[in-house]
């Protein structure tokens, strides 16, 4: 794909096409999903991407996203404002998150001097994410890192979707963000 904002694929996502993206290959998905994570650093497209292939329920890209993701390094802050912009969009409309993603975002989101962008995209997802654990241990450290997040943060005035992601994570309590 030489231009992936003009191909078939984008504009399937981008004008939620369901039938030509299950027309699709799976080897097509995959490699439009890979250079748009590569290459596309754009919050808004890559949330609507996230929620437009979550809502299409195209299998494997859980583990598509784990394997890119994963093999990114680790605290570039970038790949953390890429893929949580993402996975904002994408967890709300799965079923559950990946154990081993949410620790990589949540040892980002811990990274001492993240830029505003980046943490607030980890927060929308980790508290997607938050919703859908079944590791308590996992979900109480989303719960306590947002806590400390909201004191250091107290007099920010948060986007509203962040302040709503920091509010659902209360006391061990998940839910959509949305």
């Amino acid at each position: 794909m030489s231009n992936i904002l003009e191909s078939a694929l984008h504009e399937a996502v981008r004008y939620r096409n369901m039938e030509v993206l299950a027309a699709a290959s799976e080897a097509d998905i995959r490699a439009y999903l890979e250079e748009l994570w590569n290459t596309v650093a754009d919050f808004d497209i890559l949330l609507e991407a996230g929620d437009t292939i979550g809502r299409a329920g195209i299998a494997g890209v859980d583990g598509w996203f784990r394997e890119w993701f994963l093999s990114q390094a680790p605290y570039d802050e970038m790949v953390l404002d890429m893929g949580g912009a993402f996975l904002m969009g994408y967890w709300p409309n799965t079923k559950q998150s990946d154990d081993g993603v949410v620790e990589r975002l949540l040892d980002g989101l811990e990274l001492p001097g993240l830029g505003r962008n980046a943490r607030d995209s980890l927060i929308c997802a980790l508290a997607s994410a938050h919703r859908q654990l079944s590791d308590r241990n996992l979900a109480n450290r989303i719960a306590a890192c947002f806590e400390r997040i909201r004191s250091v943060s107290a007099d920010e005035d948060f986007q509203p979707v962040v302040e709503a992601s920091l509010k659902l994570v209360r006391g061990g309590q998940g839910g959509d963000t949305r």
